[in-house]
């Protein structure tokens, strides 16, 4: 249908005020860098941004003493507490890590099994085809053999005709050679 509204829907659309299309690339091009510059000036300075104010540094997590002229490291109580139960989560991991050693050498050992059995799984391949081959080859010598000149019957009917026929000329022959007459 020539001058349907769903063959002209993509003008009707546009309508008579839409932008070429350059000239709505290059908005585009520039609302997306003014976006950009925006969030690189957010990330730059993000607590004057939102109108935070700037807390207090942390103070140290260690620092190096020295006590009687004997030189050594002061830690925070909350890293120290941490150091413990790191200390006491250590033998649990040295277990863990012991574990998984010896997963990781039985995996190993597996893994090497699986690879001679993949290695003899193929040499079975290669034996049965070769066993295939040779199947197929001595079939094609059988039936090579079987079209011989002298397996054919039309040769041994021939043949057989023929003798019958000589072995009834002798007979004739002989009978009348021995008969009177």
């Amino acid at each position: 249908m020539p001058g349907s509204w769903r063959t002209n829907l993509p003008e009707i659309m546009r309508g008579p005020t839409e932008r070429p299309p350059w000239k709505a690339a290059a908005t585009l091009d520039r609302i997306i860098l003014v976006a950009l510059v925006l969030v690189v000036i957010l990330a730059a300075c993000p607590s004057q941004a939102f109108g935070e104010e700037a807390s207090e540094p942390e103070p140290p997590r260690r620092a190096v003493i020295a006590h009687e002229g004997a030189p050594g490291f002061w830690f925070r109580r909350d890293v120290a507490l941490e150091m413990l139960a790191d200390l006491r989560e250590l033998p649990i991991r040295q277990r863990e890590l012991a574990l998984l050693n010896e997963q990781l050498e039985l995996r190993e050992g597996q893994v090497e099994r699986l690879r001679e059995m993949v290695g003899l799984e193929r040499e079975a391949v290669e034996r049965s085809l070769e066993a295939v081959e040779a199947a197929e080859r001595r079939a094609s010598e059988a039936e090579a053999s079987r079209d011989v000149w002298w397996r054919n019957p039309a040769l041994w009917v021939a043949v057989g005709v023929v003798v019958t026929v000589l072995l009834e000329v002798a007979a004739v022959a002989v009978l009348a050679y021995v008969s009177p007459g």
